[in-house]
């Protein structure tokens, strides 16, 4: 054989080696999926779904899908990726949706939490602490759940709204009267000027075992903490939630949320941390509960009363910011759509209602009840705003909808009921009040 035919062969040889270990381009792979599929036996899965979940599944998280679009081990908390992962969400055999990472970064507690848009439309937003991930996706009008169950399994399901336990009227609540003198930060050098509003987030043994463990709760925390920023982002507030503690309490569940948030208002150990955190707001997590949660409003027509920044919200409440951004939205003043209204105008003013607009426009925003087949969308009522064509608030009318100017206008005063300058003092003395029912 000619020595030039040779001499092609080895070229077309040489070719063919170096394009068999060229790795191709991410755009042309696949995109890695997140969840496996496992089976639980029938008595495994029992009791273990709450009755708001249409539909569900099982499975095993894909935690190395994730790690592409993880900050470095150097990241600085807030640090993002230089470019989107890209997964796949196969949530069930018929909803399959490619989602774009496009920020990930690390809490002031040191977890993950990633935000990414859906190609066809919608979002996610994952959390991770240690083994365990929680997060909740938004697409075509549905809202999916993942949520850590125990044992490296995971539950992903489908919410129907019109299942979800509903939110009693606060001016129903025993809640006994606050005392006068409240405890203040140490210093006043400096007062938060509103950007930030430092949360503490405290929860019992059954809302944490129910959860699937430490790191299961707090998944969930801070997988909410995060959906909550988002939806002031989009709404155009400008005031965001700084997830400041999460810490375990001792205390038996009653399954009444009044009796529970009456315990956490007044209970020392709480209140210790509170200042220790110098925390503005507490939460309260359960695990039962006859609503979703409860707060006792506190910022009603300018009368504030910082130690009633507290509310109380079911571990399964987590991953909807149409319930803990729900109960937040009230902490900071807003009140609900039209006439699901407050009684005795419990709210910051008389234009901080949220917004329903069924039947002409069936979108409701977070501080909304259910009581009509609206949708509920990520966004806080502002008549500046348009969804779907239609404004989601108004200035005008007997409801006047815009609880964007309340929490735009409140966020100063709750960010001082703790100076955060104060964060993690010595020797805190706590401040001790009976607790009266």
């Amino acid at each position: 054989m000619p020595i030039r035919y040779l001499l092609s062969i080895a070229r077309l040889c040489s070719f063919v080696a170096i394009a068999a270990f060229t790795p191709t381009s991410q755009a042309s792979q696949a995109a890695p999926q997140l969840f496996g599929n496992i089976q639980l036996s029938a008595k495994a899965a029992a009791g273990q779904q709450p009755a708001w979940i249409k539909r569900y599944r099982y499975g095993r998280v894909n935690m190395p899908a994730l790690s592409a679009a993880s900050p470095g081990k150097s990241a600085k908390s807030g640090a993002a990726p230089a470019g989107a992962a890209v997964i796949e969400l196969n949530l069930f055999a018929d909803v399959t949706l490619t989602a774009r990472l496009e920020s990930a970064r690390k809490t002031p507690s040191g977890n993950l939490v990633w935000h990414g848009v859906i190609d066809s439309g919608g979002e996610v937003v994952l959390a991770r602490v240690g083994d365990s991930l929680a997060g909740t996706v938004y697409h075509a009008g549905k809202q999916y759940h993942i949520e850590y169950v125990g044992n490296g399994n995971y539950r992903i399901g489908e919410i129907d709204p019109t299942r979800q336990l509903t939110e009693p009227e606060p001016s129903a609540s025993p809640l006994t009267k606050s005392p006068q003198s409240l405890p203040q930060a140490k210093n006043s050098k400096s007062l938060d000027d509103g950007s930030e509003i430092d949360l503490l987030v405290t929860y019992n043994q059954t809302a944490r075992s129910a959860a699937g463990g430490t790191n299961g709760i707090q998944a969930k925390i801070e997988s909410g903490v995060e959906l909550i920023n988002q939806a002031l982002a989009r709404s155009g507030i400008v005031t965001r939630i700084n997830l400041v503690a999460m810490e375990e309490v001792s205390h038996g569940e009653t399954g009444n949320v009044f009796a529970d948030l009456n315990w956490a208002k007044y209970d020392p150990g709480i209140l210790k941390l509170r200042n220790q955190y110098a925390a503005d707001i507490v939460f309260y997590i359960t695990q039962t509960g006859n609503f979703f949660g409860v707060v006792d409003p506190f910022l009603n027509h300018g009368n504030v009363n910082n130690y009633h920044a507290t509310s109380q919200l079911r571990q399964d409440s987590l991953l909807d910011v149409g319930h803990f951004g729900h109960e937040l939205g009230h902490l900071l003043g807003c009140d609900h759509a039209g006439d699901q209204g407050f009684a005795h105008g419990r709210s910051w003013s008389y234009y901080s209602f949220g917004y329903d607009g069924y039947p002409s426009h069936p979108y409701r925003t977070v501080v909304s009840k259910t009581v009509t087949p609206a949708l509920q969308i990520p966004y806080f009522s502002n008549p500046g705003i348009a969804y779907a064509g239609h404004a989601i608030g108004s200035n005008g009318g007997p409801h006047p909808a815009d609880n964007v100017r309340t929490i735009n206008e409140t966020a100063a005063i709750v960010a001082r009921f703790r100076n955060s300058a104060d964060r993690n003092p010595i020797n805190i003395v706590p401040f001790i009040y009976p607790l009266l029912f």
